[in-house]
């Protein structure tokens, strides 16, 4: 666990894969983590200028949230969201 980016609110876990024991494999199937962000246009700028890259615009998610895809530089997708009021 590490704090990215203190300033924007984002922080979580990463892990190089494939790992020691070979069983993690990068790719775009499987359990999308979401992380909570402050701003999600702020956030997209950091996830660029780390190698990632956004895989759409803003979406909405019911009454109060905005929600928005990436994937990164091994070819994870994850997802950030923000709260909306």
């Amino acid at each position: 666990m590490m704090d990215f980016r203190p300033d924007v609110e984002f922080s979580g876990g990463i892990q190089k894969v494939p790992e020691p024991t070979g069983v993690m494999k990068p790719g775009a199937a499987g359990i999308v983590v979401y992380w909570l962000v402050e701003d999600l246009e702020k956030i997209g700028t950091v996830i660029e200028e780390a190698g990632g890259k956004m895989l759409c615009d803003s979406q909405k998610e019911g009454k109060s949230g905005l929600y928005r895809l990436f994937q990164d530089t091994e070819g994870n997708v994850g997802g950030v969201y923000q709260v909306v009021m």
